[in-house]
């Protein structure tokens, strides 16, 4: 099997943007128990920006990976345009020449959904 997010998961990851509930596993999970997290695992690791880059970084040699440690920056500083920007380069590392259309659909929406916010952040 293809190593990477299956489209389970990248469904998920937009309900998540979207403010709804799923269900992971046997628990029930909400959009604030996601961002708790985030927040917790960007501290962990030094701040959300400090995730970000190593997301960034890891990008290059494993970018599903690198997708999750974006996830969680984000999930922690959903505002912060430079985790946003780098959100956007993550994710755009995803897709590639083996991406199925439907894969590389999903990362492109998350992606539109990421420009939209940094363009209500980045609004005078």
């Amino acid at each position: 099997m293809r190593q990477g997010i299956g489209l389970r998961a990248a469904h998920h990851a937009q309900h998540v943007a979207a403010g709804d509930l799923f269900e992971i596993g046997l628990a029930i999970a909400a959009p604030r128990q996601f961002s708790e997290q985030g927040r917790v695992i960007a501290e962990l690791a030094g701040g959300p920006r400090l995730l970000m880059s190593k997301a960034i970084a890891l990008s290059r040699t494993d970018s599903a990976l690198a997708a999750s440690l974006a996830d969680w920056a984000w999930l922690a500083a959903p505002a912060d345009v430079e985790v946003l920007q780098g959100a956007l380069q993550v994710y755009g590392a995803r897709i590639g020449r083996d991406t199925t259309t439907q894969e590389a659909l999903v990362y492109m929406e998350h992606m539109v959904r990421l420009k939209l916010q940094i363009g209500r952040e980045t609004r005078p």
